[in-house]
């Protein structure tokens, strides 16, 4: 039990295996983003794999880098797990790094310590490296809902991939969705459904991915495989500031950057090494709880050195 008085599995988890219709356990992935308690945007806790501790995942915050740059203090508040939406007291968060260059997004360490519980998912979730949602694909996202504060899950369409987005601070590629979004939603997690046609169930075809555990999967004639495909970024508007209040743009097209990114942001030299320094530190932690071990080589005292030992002490004039 945990020191909440919680089994292990309820204070830290990352769950595998989504499904659909959308699991209400995915809005707990969503973190809300705010400086001085003003919503910013929405982010989202991956899980990943340490460097050299089996079974250790270290987690990080990732959103829209214009969700998070030029702000003084960010605060997150992280949904909890044993709730339906609501959120955690607000946590800050330092740390932010634009690990690709140009590129709208934004990465922090997770302070894990600073909250009771959490819930993210882990990076071996992610859909397979080069595979990209085929247009007309339907895909959940989930974000901060503005009016009500809270995590919603939305649904959007694949409208077209690999389109150059050219904005003032910002050059990259990105998939063009068909949604309706509103403020709050940038920073949101994306998941896509794929389909497998199982003619044999008792073969688990190779190109279905295991459970992040490495466990096979189990398959019927139809398996469904949710994962994550990307982040929203943003959205098409015609609103004009004058009048924006209220108002719902036309144009109904997000902009979401492909789960390819994200990746490699995740795995940069830079993040790679600190992951390195993280697993030394958690190690040398968890020596430090335990006594410290006698050298099993040195020589014992036989039973002629005990012998001699009690003969001294028993001949031996008493002080005085």
């Amino acid at each position: 039990m945990a020191g909440n008085g919680l089994p292990p599995w309820a204070t830290r988890q990352f769950p595998g295996e989504l499904s659909m219709p959308l699991d209400p356990k995915m809005l707990n992935n969503v973190v809300r983003i705010s400086s001085a308690g003003d919503l910013l945007g929405t982010g989202f806790i991956i899980g990943v794999p340490s460097e050299t501790i089996p079974q250790r995942r270290w987690p990080y915050v990732i959103t829209a880098n214009h969700v998070v740059e030029r702000q003084i203090e960010v605060e997150l508040e992280v949904s909890d797990p044993l709730t339906h939406g609501e959120l955690l007291p607000p946590i800050p968060i330092k740390g932010w790094r634009q690990p690709l260059v140009g590129v709208d997004l934004s990465v922090a360490p997770f302070p894990e310590d600073r909250v009771p519980r959490f819930q993210g998912f882990p990076l071996e979730n992610f859909i397979p490296e080069g595979e990209v949602v085929p247009l007309g694909g339907q895909i959940c996202y989930l974000g901060i809902f503005a009016p009500l504060e809270v995590p919603m899950g939305r649904s959007a369409t694949l409208g077209a991939l690999d389109i150059q987005i050219e904005k003032p601070e910002y050059s990259y590629q990105a998939d063009l969705v068909d949604c309706r979004s509103y403020k709050g939603f940038s920073g949101s997690p994306c998941f896509y459904t794929k389909q497998y046609a199982v003619l044999d169930p008792t073969k688990t075809p190779a190109s279905i991915p295991p459970l992040p555990d490495g466990t096979i999967r189990k398959v019927g004639h139809v398996t469904e495989v949710v994962s994550f495909c990307g982040m929203f970024t943003a959205h098409y508007s015609d609103e004009k500031a004058a009048d924006a209040e209220g108002v719902v743009s036309r144009y109904g097209v997000g902009i979401m950057l492909p789960c390819d990114d994200i990746r490699e942001a995740l795995m940069t030299d830079e993040a790679q090494r600190e992951r390195r320094v993280l697993d030394e530190q958690h190690a040398a932690a968890k020596a430090a709880e335990h006594p410290p071990l006698e050298n099993a080589g040195a020589r014992q005292p036989s039973e002629w050195d005990n012998f001699e030992a009690l003969t001294k002490k028993l001949v031996s004039p008493k002080a005085r």
